[in-house]
């Protein structure tokens, strides 16, 4: 016979319990657990989101919103996006310089161009393109979720002279 004890999990504050895995897999907490020998426990947390466009709670907190928070971030933040996008882009939703910019810049042969965007860890980006504003736009095959390490594209020659209009898009992975 072993010994047996309470195991509780404490999450940290905008993290809610989900459940034990390993040598126990549960959802209660507390759990009453049986030492008959060397086990693995892990208590495993999920992050709370808002309902409406999932966005972590903390990262709302970080930027002072703690209140009403499933309107809040629908709401538009100093930068002129909804913070939801704002979070989605990685951006401060309270700074208004803040913000997603694509350049054209010539490239160092000068022969060609070249996109050029900042970019934040844990994002992927992907470029697009349109010959008009209004049109829809299409992907740049060879420019689809591309890492964050990757903050350039160079456009074949000629790309930039025949009209063709730029998206930078942005997504968690």
């Amino acid at each position: 016979m072993g010994l047996e004890f309470a195991l509780v999990a404490t999450p940290a504050p905008y993290f809610t319990f989900a459940g034990w895995r390993g040598d126990l897999v549960a959802t209660e907490n507390p759990v009453l657990i049986s030492l008959t020998g060397d086990r693995t426990v892990e208590a495993v947390f999920a992050e709370q989101l808002t309902v409406n466009q999932p966005t972590p709670l903390r990262w709302l907190a970080a930027y002072g919103i703690t209140n009403d928070v499933e309107t809040a971030v629908l709401e538009v933040g100093a930068n002129g996006l909804p913070r939801w996008q704002s979070y989605v882009a990685g951006l401060n939703p309270n700074d208004p310089a803040s913000r997603l910019r694509l350049e054209l810049r010539p490239a160092a042969d000068l022969g060609t161009l070249n996109l050029r965007w900042d970019t934040v860890t844990n994002r992927v980006y992907s470029l697009w393109q349109s010959p008009e504003a209004g049109a829809g736009f299409i992907p740049i095959p060879d420019a689809q979720t591309l890492p964050a390490t990757v903050r350039e594209y160079q456009l074949s020659p000629g790309a930039a002279s025949d009209g063709q209009f730029y998206q930078l898009r942005v997504e968690l992975p």
